[in-house]
């Protein structure tokens, strides 16, 4: 969810993305040998997790902030017309924080669990996706371009001006995946098998609505992107923390904040989201507590997320 540079007219300045473990592509002689391999993408029960936020503004006459942060599985296979297509399934949670004269409307003050729900279908052909959109195929992603290219015309991708600027290659459980840098759109990285650093059917343009960003990608069990781990799997219909057990002092602030919870627990994202739910920056909480400095925000209302939970903070101007 971490967006891609600053916006002319925002409200935050962005933070770069988490970097990833990755590396140059491997030596030109060995390049051959990783590229007449045919990997099955979805071998090994793959898993993906997205975060999706969104401003619902006009809701009850002010902005309200869904955040929507799910799993992809794979669920088995469907035949469409004789040809056999990976059945994609979806689940995750929704949450809401209301931005505006308190108290927030009904419609923006609950929080739901749901899935699994069918999201969409998948066909692989060499190094490219294909999935359906109920009437014909459609090219998704295609992970055989080289530098200086543009990515093509795609179900989740309307612009024909994305250039692929560099090529590397990331290591997954000890096979190899091309990252393709990509300049043009909010997206900055396509991943071979995986999709991009927006997720996996998601746009690779963001409407101004909303926000994506694919939090983990793994297999077998285990995380391998961006960073290696557990398991991608979200756990529903958990309380991960409970509202008096997090805090965010001082508020308002001038810049400098503390964000702290009762123990230790485990590692946890913050995030802090501007008024139309974008990212302005994430860090995570692996401790007590953990330092932010928000001096660099304009003066406004903004949100530090911990987990499934908000608490609005007010930045206030300097002189």
């Amino acid at each position: 969810m971490n967006s891609k540079g600053s916006i002319s007219g925002a409200l935050c300045v962005y933070s770069s993305k988490p970097t990833a473990m990755r590396t140059r592509l491997l030596p030109t002689l060995l390049v051959p040998t990783l590229l007449a391999a045919q990997p099955d993408y979805f071998a090994n029960d793959p898993i993906w997790t997205v975060t999706a936020v969104c401003n619902q503004a006009g809701m009850g006459g002010g902005p309200c902030i869904t955040t929507d942060t799910y799993n992809y599985r794979i669920d088995g296979d469907s035949l469409v017309g004789g040809v056999s297509y990976k059945v994609v399934m979806r689940s995750g949670s929704v949450s809401h924080v209301w931005i505006g004269p308190l108290p927030p409307p009904e419609l923006c003050d609950e929080n739901i669990t749901y899935g699994p729900l069918f999201q969409g279908l998948l066909r692989q052909e060499g190094r490219v996706l294909y999935t359906h959109d109920g009437n014909e195929e459609v090219l998704l992603y295609d992970f055989d371009l080289e530098v200086g290219e543009m990515l093509p015309l795609t179900a989740n991708n309307g612009n024909d001006q994305i250039l692929v600027t560099e090529l590397d290659s990331v290591e997954m459980n000890g096979s190899w995946k091309r990252t393709f840098t990509v300049q043009g759109d909010w997206s900055e990285r396509i991943i071979e098998g995986v999709g991009s650093d927006m997720g996996l059917f998601e746009p690779l343009s963001s409407a101004f609505e909303c926000s994506y960003n694919l939090d983990c990608y793994g297999f077998g069990g285990q995380a391998y992107y961006p960073e290696p781990g557990p398991s991608c799997e979200l756990v529903m219909g958990l309380v991960e923390l409970q509202s008096d057990d997090f805090s965010v002092a001082p508020n308002p602030t001038y810049g400098p904040v503390n964000v702290s919870r009762i123990g230790n627990g485990s590692s946890m994202p913050v995030d802090v989201l501007d008024a139309e739910g974008r990212s302005c920056m994430r860090t995570a909480i692996s401790g007590a507590s953990v330092q932010l400095d928000l001096a660099h925000l304009r003066a406004g209302t903004y949100v530090v997320r911990v987990g499934r939970l908000h608490q609005r903070v007010l930045v206030l101007p300097r002189n």
